[in-house]
C-alpha cells in the first residue's frame, strides 16, 4: 500500500520489488525449453473530438465559479479536477488533439500470455483482458493516454482518445 507521495516512497517500493525478485530468483529452477511467440501490431486510435473554443471557455468559467463556492475538502478536490479538465479542454480546442500510434505487443511463453500496451486502461477493461492474458502491462512502448469509457471521472475528462475506440481496442487484443 502506498504510504505517501515522493521519492522516499518510490525508493521503498523499489526495495520491496527487488527483495521479491531476489527471493524468486533464489527459489527458481531451470526451465525446459518452452514454445514462445512475440507479436507486435500498430494501432492508431482516433482522438476525442475537441469542444469549440467558446464551449471550452464557458466550461472553464463555470468550473472556476463553482470552485470558489466549495465548502469541504471533498468538493474542493472534485471541483479542482473539473477546472483542470476544463483547462485541458480549452487547450485541445485551441491546439487540436493528436494521439500517437500505439504499439500493441503480445508475448507467449509456454502457457503464459502477456499483453503490453502504451495506454492507461480503465480497471474494468484490465479485468476483462485478464480473462485471456495472464498479465497486462500498461505504459509499455510509450504512452498514448487514458483509454476509458466516457464518463465524468478524472480519466474520462482528461482522455484525448475517443471513448468509442475502447470497443475496437478490446476486439483487436482478444
Amino acid at each position: 500500500t502506498r504510504r505517501s507521495q515522493g521519492y522516499a516512497e518510490v525508493k521503498r517500493f523499489a526495495r520491496l520489488l527487488s527483495s521479491a525478485i531476489s527471493q524468486a530468483v533464489r527459489k527458481s529452477r531451470p526451465v525446459r525449453s518452452l514454445p514462445w511467440e512475440v507479436s507486435s501490431r500498430m494501432l492508431q486510435l482516433r482522438p476525442r473530438r475537441p469542444s469549440s473554443i467558446a464551449k471550452a471557455q464557458l466550461e472553464l468559467s463555470l468550473a472556476r465559479a463553482e470552485l470558489k463556492s466549495a465548502q469541504d475538502h471533498g468538493s474542493l478536490r472534485q471541483l479542482t479536477t473539473r477546472v483542470e479538465a476544463a483547462r485541458e479542454m480549452l487547450h485541445r480546442a485551441r491546439k487540436g488533439i493528436r494521439v500517437p500510434p500505439c504499439e500493441i505487443q503480445t508475448i507467449r511463453l509456454g502457457e503464459f500470455r502477456l499483453l503490453a500496451v502504451p495506454l492507461e486502461l480503465a480497471a474494468v477493461t484490465g479485468r476483462r483482458l485478464l480473462r485471456k492474458y495472464d498479465m497486462v502491462v500498461c505504459y509499455a512502448n510509450g504512452y498514448a493516454g487514458y483509454l476509458v469509457p466516457d464518463g465524468g471521472d478524472y480519466e474520462g475528462m482528461m482522455s484525448s482518445i475517443d471513448p468509442a475506440e475502447l470497443g475496437r481496442f478490446e476486439r483487436l487484443v482478444r
